[in-house]
C-alpha cells in the first residue's frame, strides 16, 4: 500500500491485516458465488445465456484471484484492476444482451 509507507509500523501491519482479512472473507464469498453460477444449469438452446454464465464465470475468476492476491499480501496498488473491470463490464453486456426484452435487460446494471 503506498500510502502506508508513511504511517508508524504497528499502524501499518495492523491495517495490513485488516486488509488481508476482509480479502479473505471476500474471496470466500466470491467463491460461493461461483459455485451458485457453475452449478446452474442452462438449456442448450440458449446460446446468448450459455455466452453470459461464461462471462460471468470469468469475471468470477479474475476477482477471485485479485482477492486471494491481496489476502496473501500483494499490494493492492500494484495488482492491475483494468483486466477486472474489463471482465465485470463484458459479463455485465453479455447477460443484458441474454435477456428476453428490452425492458429486463434495462434492469441490468453496468456494475454487477
Amino acid at each position: 500500500m503506498p500510502l502506508l509507507g508513511s504511517a508508524q509500523p504497528n499502524v501499518r501491519v495492523g491495517l495490513m491485516q485488516l486488509i488481508d482479512q476482509s480479502a479473505s472473507q471476500g474471496v470466500a464469498q466470491v467463491r460461493a458465488t461461483r459455485a451458485a453460477v457453475a452449478s446452474t444449469s442452462v438449456l442448450p438452446w440458449h446460446t446468448a445465456l450459455h455466452k453470459a454464465k461464461a462471462a460471468e464465470l470469468t469475471y468470477l475468476d479474475e476477482w477471485t484471484a485479485y482477492l486471494d492476491a491481496v489476502a496473501h499480501g500483494a499490494d493492492t496498488g500494484t495488482i492491475p484492476t483494468a483486466v477486472l473491470a474489463a471482465k465485470q463490464t463484458g459479463a455485465a453486456a453479455a447477460l443484458r444482451d441474454a435477456a428476453p426484452d428490452h425492458n429486463a435487460s434495462l434492469a441490468i446494471p453496468s456494475s454487477l
